[in-house]
């Protein structure tokens, strides 16, 4: 397995179960600080049990694949703006960095009525926006600062990677030259506020844009993975990528199932004995 795809597995991984953590730290009521003392056990925890597998040799290819990794991570920095979604989704890291000891994603802090209760109660289910709360938190930057200038070049970085993750299993030879188109159009595409490349390398401060930039195509490789193979490992995956894409935004508890469903049925090739 190539260092990229390992790459992209670990964050699947751990973003995976700071999604699981937020989960219950939200149902049973819990506050930012006890969510990182919860996140720092786990994370000594997979540190210690945590194991490398193999990594292939990196050749020109994997050289070039860091190259446009490195390419969507300035772009994001150069052409990404703000958007009006923002206001809602960084108040959601704002509050939990601000209030850290009141219980989380349970009051309004975007309009900042005293008992106003969340605006949206599905974003419950979302995670990453109180990552960005927690890194706020522990590093003394703003929340909108650690949105727009560490979490999105971060994510402009990672997203060639999912892309080559997915591309590797449907075309082996030619996976770099279809990484870089897959670059090219989200770059070129000017079909409007709601078009692939408006949610791409634009807007990836916002959770929704990260699962269809780069979760999106980790779905749908790790179901085709584990087509053609079952295993544990494929399965543990799989169900990380759609734990993760529901932390991203609320959007994945529908959509992410729906994409495992159509890249396993892509694969699948209907016979006698299997039907």
């Amino acid at each position: 397995m190539s260092l990229a795809a390992v790459a992209v597995d670990r964050v699947c991984l751990a973003l995976a179960a700071w999604t699981l953590l937020c989960h219950a730290a939200v149902l049973l009521g819990g506050n930012l600080a006890q969510l990182l003392w919860a996140a720092a056990a786990a994370l000594a925890l997979a540190g210690w049990r945590l194991r490398r597998g193999p990594v292939a040799p990196m050749d020109r290819r994997d050289a070039a694949l860091g190259g446009l990794a490195l390419l969507g991570l300035a772009v994001v920095l150069a052409a990404h703006r703000p958007d009006q979604d923002d206001a809602c989704y960084i108040s959601f890291a704002a509050g939990a960095a601000q209030f850290p000891e009141l219980p989380l994603l349970r009051f309004d802090s975007m309009y900042g009525i005293p008992g106003l209760p969340l605006w949206l109660s599905v974003c419950r289910v979302q995670s990453v926006e109180l990552l960005y709360g927690a890194v706020s938190r522990l590093t003394g930057l703003s929340a909108i600062a650690v949105c727009h200038l560490l979490s999105a070049p971060f994510w402009g970085f990672i997203a060639p990677l999912a892309w080559a993750r997915l591309l590797r299993i449907v075309d082996e030879r030619r996976w770099l030259w279809g990484t870089a188109a897959v670059m090219v159009y989200l770059l070129a595409d000017g079909s409007g506020h709601a078009g692939w490349g408006n949610m791409a390398f634009v807007r990836l401060q916002q959770g929704k844009a990260v699962f269809i930039t780069v979760f999106a195509p980790l779905i749908a490789a790790y179901a085709l993975d584990f087509s053609r193979a079952p295993t544990r490992r494929g399965w543990l995956l799989l169900a990380a990528a759609l734990a993760a894409s529901v932390g991203l935004t609320s959007t994945a508890l529908w959509a992410g199932p729906l994409t495992a469903l159509a890249a396993l049925a892509s694969s699948w090739g209907p016979s006698r004995r299997r039907t």
